[in-house]
């Protein structure tokens, strides 16, 4: 039973029963946080393919981001997610995803170990990587 006292070490032991499927079938997979009770448990597993070392880019949401500078009246870039691009106040970091349901801050952007949302008009320059 998973309590209070232990969930921590359950967490850790189901990343490390994963990382054995990460290997296999070449994935990342990413654990959400743990919800329990007496009953059980339920957390959300997210899994995404690796490529040379990469992780795959979903084309429907590359897509979505192009359309979107385009309806901005922006000239489209080669790649979006996984551009680096410099923000207003200076700060470089990196597209990790794109959402048109967020309105107002439709980029996520890692900036360090961080992620914040960012609106277009924030985003200064886009630096597509190279060979891409």
């Amino acid at each position: 039973m998973v309590t209070s006292s232990n969930v921590s070490q359950f967490r850790a032991d189901l990343i490390d029963a994963l990382k054995a499927l990460e290997t296999k079938y070449s994935i990342k997979i990413e654990a959400g946080p743990i919800r329990y009770n007496d009953a059980g448990l339920t957390t959300r597993l997210d899994a995404v393919t690796i490529i040379d070392g990469e992780e795959m880019i979903d084309p429907v949401t590359e897509a979505n981001a192009q359309n979107y500078l385009r309806r901005c009246g922006h000239e489209p870039v080669d790649k979006i997610i996984g551009a680096e691009v410099k923000l207003q106040d200076g700060t470089h970091g990196k597209i990790t995803d794109f959402s048109n349901r967020k309105k107002n801050d439709p980029f996520t952007v890692k900036i360090g170990d961080k992620l914040y949302w960012v609106a277009l008009g924030s985003i200064r320059k886009f630096k597509t990587p190279a060979g891409k």
